[in-house]
């Protein structure tokens, strides 16, 4: 019957059980609670959870009653500090009051003091249950409500002055209730700042979202400051989030309202950042135009930094398209602006960049020192986009440099962080990255397990180029495990994916398909296609200046050669690949390429030279696995065919 009374809250079977006690209902007899008026007990026992927390409530003094509606003002939980305010009583006043409401009428608990900005101490208490502070906050007339929340957030902004963001979340409560929207908004965007520095950019977004609601609210004359502001900083969080569509909405918003405004500043901004947005859904013209207009805003007004952002904009612009040089010109200058003004914001997209850029030319030392110093300066501020996608970049470069344990490490840390900014962007294309670095440990599994995820993941977010990146990756392992029809399939299908997206259509297009289409072949035993494909992507990789896959067509034509029996021709394409990769170290390919020399040199019959290439390509091999921490990839990159190949060919 208790039970079915309090409707199974169990706070409150321990409640009605009290009062029943009080009142004398139940008794303690033989062993057992019994009833001592068992005609009346239906009638008197309070039919609802309601009730009883009216009965209790209805129990207490004045004083005490109004202590606590008092109190409900701040929330389940409440301190003594604000709540003195309130009553215009001393605090000491209040500790007594609350010590005797939690150890008489168990309706509220101490929980432990805090030190307050000043220094000085107050205690935190929390109501027994939420549903008493609830009871007790309706039973203010609106009135008392909207004035007590007033003063409690000017009591607040008193006792932290200088550090209100550290109770935005307080001070937003209480000035929306108390109908004071424009500093509402102002914590609310505080809140939505706070939390973007925690990477938690689904509660900023929450909070912006909130802030552009109460903006209506706000006096006409402050509705479209206030509305720009918001728009650019939900853009932001959207963009952290990977909601590109969105992002480019509100920031397409913030652009019309700055132009409404007529502040140059302000569009100059909302442009930069437009322009940045457009950078992952592969808005080609949109991203040069907002770029552009930016420009002629920034030399306009004489804004270095914000010309830094638009020249990073329109160096990325360049790289997409494929003005390799141009590229590397704007991303040079972009970032010694942003260094001489000490524009960070700016900073760190055109370092993330420019060591994109210099990957893709296979400066991999240099690309290095690029990221790691993006991914320093994104991490101190907080940047929730570019900080997972300079750690995406720099473990690229890691592993091509050699370092795979270490470029997974890293990768994973910028899988970790995507996951926690839910930045899908980054989600689609880091697990590629990871089945390029275990087929490379010859983990074939491994490699298309991270693949498909990333093929997955990208085409449920509907992100083509990142698709097809995929796709091309599992061409590869495909073909490593003799599945040639299924690797010619996905690499058809990436094809046609590549043609519909112009972004970095020159690396993906004509140098990576053109890769992954030549090794197929050969699997094939199609020689001609085979050679043909090699020839596209030695012409590919020469014209944008990328020695990696220079290498890696010589290797390709080496190989077609070698089947042919044409030995000489394979050891010189080999010697030519290798002279590029002298001043562009890229030891995940010179190992190989080392190898295919060793057994040309072998097969004209110069066993000294074939010797020495294979120890080249052992120690080579070696200073790989010396990087390798993991045993268990030590083991499956020794075992594999063509690395036993080479320690054989070594001690030949």
């Amino acid at each position: 019957l208790i039970a079915q009374k309090t409707e199974g809250y169990p706070l409150f079977v321990s409640g009605l059980a009290e009062l029943l006690i009080q009142r004398g209902d139940i008794a303690w007899r033989d062993g057992c609670w019994t009833l001592t008026r068992p005609a009346e007990f239906a009638f008197e026992v309070p039919r609802t959870v309601v009730s009883i927390i009216r009965n209790r409530l209805d129990r207490l003094e004045d004083r005490d009653r109004r202590a606590l509606e008092y109190a409900a003002i701040e929330g389940e939980e409440f301190g003594s500090r604000i709540l003195s305010a309130l009553l215009e009583t001393e605090e000491i006043t209040v500790e007594e009051q609350m010590d005797r409401l939690e150890k008489v009428h168990r309706l509220v608990r101490r929980l432990d003091q805090e030190e307050l900005p000043d220094g000085s101490l107050a205690i935190r208490y929390r109501f027994a249950h939420a549903l008493y502070q609830n009871t007790l906050y309706e039973e203010l007339v609106p009135g008392r409500r909207v004035a007590l929340h007033r003063r409690a957030g000017e009591e607040l902004l008193q006792l932290h002055v200088g550090q209100e963001s550290h109770v935005a979340a307080q001070l937003a409560m209480h000035f929306e209730r108390a109908r004071d929207f424009s500093r509402a908004v102002k914590y609310l965007l505080d809140m939505g700042d706070n939390a973007s520095h925690l990477y938690d950019n689904m509660a900023a977004l929450l909070h912006y979202s909130r802030a552009l609601e109460l903006t209506e609210k706000l006096p006409a004359q402050e509705r479209p400051g206030r509305r720009l502001l918001t728009y650019q900083k939900r853009g932001a969080a959207q963009m952290a989030l990977g909601r590109l569509a969105e992002a480019g909405e509100d920031l397409r918003l913030a652009v019309d309202q700055a132009r409404a405004m007529q502040d140059a500043t302000a569009e100059c901004l909302a442009l930069n950042a437009l322009a940045n947005s457009l950078i992952p859904s592969h808005k080609l013209n949109d991203l040069a135009a907002a770029a552009t207009e930016a420009m002629k805003i920034s030399e306009r007004i004489g804004s270095q930094p914000f010309r830094a952002e638009a020249m990073t904009n329109l160096g990325l612009f360049s790289m997409a398209s494929g003005s390799l040089r141009e590229s590397g010109k704007l991303l040079s200058r972009s970032t010694h602006i942003a260094r001489a003004c000490e524009h960070t914001s700016a900073l760190i997209p055109a370092l993330t960049y420019h060591g994109l850029l210099h990957n893709f030319r296979s400066e991999y030392e240099r690309a290095e020192g690029l990221e790691k110093e993006a991914s320093t300066l994104a991490s101190n501020a907080r940047d929730g986009f570019h900080l997972p996608l300079s750690l995406f970049y720099l473990g690229i470069i890691q592993a091509n440099l050699g370092r795979l344990s270490e470029a997974l490490a890293t990768l994973t840390r910028a899988l970790e962080m995507a996951r926690r900014n839910g930045n899908r962007v980054v989600l689609s294309r880091i697990p590629n990255a990871m089945g390029w670095i275990y087929r490379e440990l010859r983990d074939i599994p491994k490699a298309i397990e991270y693949d498909r995820m990333s093929a997955e993941t990208a085409q449920q977010m509907k992100l083509s180029e990142a698709e097809a990146h995929a796709l091309i990756n599992l061409g590869h392992d495909y073909a490593l495990v003799g599945e040639t029809g299924l690797a010619m399939t996905g690499l058809q299908d990436a094809e046609r994916l590549l043609e519909r997206d112009p972004w970095y259509r020159w690396r993906f297009f004509d140098i990576r398909l053109q890769d992954a289409a030549a090794q197929v072949c050969l699997r094939q035993g199609q020689l001609d296609e085979a050679h043909s494909q090699a020839t596209h992507l030695l012409v590919n990789a020469t014209r944008y200046e990328a020695p990696k896959y220079m290498a890696l067509a010589r290797n390709a034509l080496a190989e077609v050669a070698f089947v042919a029996g044409e030995y000489e021709r394979a050891a010189t394409e080999v010697r030519t690949g290798l002279a590029g990769l002298q001043r562009h170290p890229a030891p995940l390919v010179a190992w190989k390429s080392w190898g295919i020399l060793g057994r040309a040199l072998g097969y004209l019959g110069d066993n000294e030279g074939a010797r020495q290439a294979f120890a080249e390509s052992a120690a080579i091999v070696k200073t790989i696995l010396a990087n390798i921490d993991d045993q268990s990839l030590c083991a499956k990159f020794l075992s594999a065919p063509d690395v036993c190949a080479v320690f054989a060919g070594e001690m030949k």
